[in-house]
């Protein structure tokens, strides 16, 4: 599966808020389902570049991936990523196809990222990568909660309420963890973003309405596998969630909202509350915490600087090259003082980038040392980040 990129904006795209079950049906369409089935009008090819046309709209937009079914000739059918976009149409590439009008009753609608989903109970989802490359652990999402969900992962599992090896353990977060929803606790929808392949997935949104309201930044959870240093890491998967529930603060606090937090120099013995994996890097024991680190060769910055976009951090773009600097997050585990590994497809920056520079989601192209890849930026209270969204990760 290559990269897939979902939010709130899509015609059909289901609805996050603070009401039960709201998350665990948005992960279950995104992952598993897809949405937004239309029969389009007409797809004709012409000079390589197939157009799809559809005069009541549809779905599609440009760098997401759509599913073709039901046309002739076949090659036009399958995951295709958009390259353009109109309330009407949508193009995608047909290289290798001849010049024609396609036949046959065409539909369309967005690719899911192509996850499996294991059990199932009410309001209460297990998913599961089916890519045999990866980990392949069980992520079980409980959203019998209205301003959050109890998030856990298995390493086995045999029903949607039993597994083993579990993280985090009850002695790090008794019950699991959580994914925030919402502030309110209603059917006021959440702006939110997921982006990820069939081993991977971000989900971005903004459950903050009270505070930097005007700024709309995003937070980060996710799930699935990270590249390992470990060669042959069965136990490569990880876990962002918060240690404690989210009940309608109106102001952030140290646990719920620092879950896009990342350590900028400093201790490498600290510990965070945001980040756990399935076992150490020894793959002996049980769960064990872990870090998000930006590690910037040849450059300090304290984090306040670095995040908040001031005039005293490295200024964007760089006056030396004109550069956007980027870096991929590593995961550290502190106790061991060792780095594990990267997150897949993700990247932060050490530049003062404040949120006016980058609307939520905005494509940038063109980024050094990634030649050909597109990335989207993502605005959080702790800096701005970017994901890889034409991949592979």
């Amino acid at each position: 599966m290559t990269i897939q990129f979902i939010n709130h904006t899509m015609s059909g795209a289901p609805t996050l808020n603070g009401q039960v079950g709201s998350l665990a049906s948005l992960l279950k369409t995104c992952l598993v389902d897809g949405f937004g089935l239309v029969t389009l009008d007409s797809l004709v090819v012409s000079g390589g570049i197939a157009t799809a046309t559809r005069a009541a709209g549809h779905s599609a937009v440009t760098g997401s991936k759509q599913t073709i079914a039901g046309a002739t000739p076949s090659g036009l059918n399958g995951v295709k990523e958009v390259l353009s976009h109109t309330l009407t149409t949508f193009t995608f590439d047909a290289t290798g196809i001849a010049d024609q009008t396609a036949t046959g009753t065409i539909t369309t609608k967005v690719s899911p990222l192509g996850w499996t989903r294991e059990f199932n109970a009410t309001n209460i989802e297990v998913f599961r990568s089916p890519n045999v490359a990866g980990s392949r652990h069980y992520l079980r999402v409980d959203d019998t909660g209205t301003f959050n969900a109890r998030v856990r992962v298995y390493e086995s599992m045999t029903d949607v309420n039993t597994g083993t090896s579990e993280f985090p353990t009850d002695a790090q977060t008794s019950g699991g963890g959580y994914w925030p929803k919402s502030q309110q606790a209603n059917a006021t929808a959440v702006h939110w973003a997921l982006v990820g392949d069939d081993r991977t997935f971000y989900l971005l949104h903004r459950y903050f309405f009270a505070l930097y309201s005007g700024l709309n930044y995003a937070n980060f959870t996710g799930f699935g596998d990270f590249d390992s240093l470990v060669p042959g890491d069965g136990y490569s998967s990880f876990l962002v969630c918060t240690p404690q529930g989210f009940e309608g603060q109106s102001q952030h606090g140290t646990t719920y909202a620092d879950i896009s937090t990342l350590v900028v120099g400093g201790n490498p013995t600290d510990n965070t509350n945001n980040l756990f994996l399935s076992r150490a890097y020894t793959g002996l024991g049980v769960s064990t915490r872990a870090q998000r680190r930006a590690l910037f060769p040849n450059v300090s910055v304290s984090t306040a600087l670095w995040s908040s976009g001031q005039s005293t951090g490295i200024q964007y773009p760089n006056g030396a090259d004109s550069s956007l600097m980027i870096n991929r997050i590593a995961i550290t585990e502190p106790a061991a003082k060792t780095l594990r590994g990267y997150f897949r497809g993700q990247y932060v920056t050490p530049q003062g980038i404040g949120p006016a520079v980058f609307a939520q989601g905005e494509q940038v192209s063109a980024v050094a040392g990634l030649s050909g890849r597109t990335l989207r930026a993502f605005n959080s209270h702790e800096g701005c980040y970017f994901v890889d969204c034409t991949g592979p990760w």
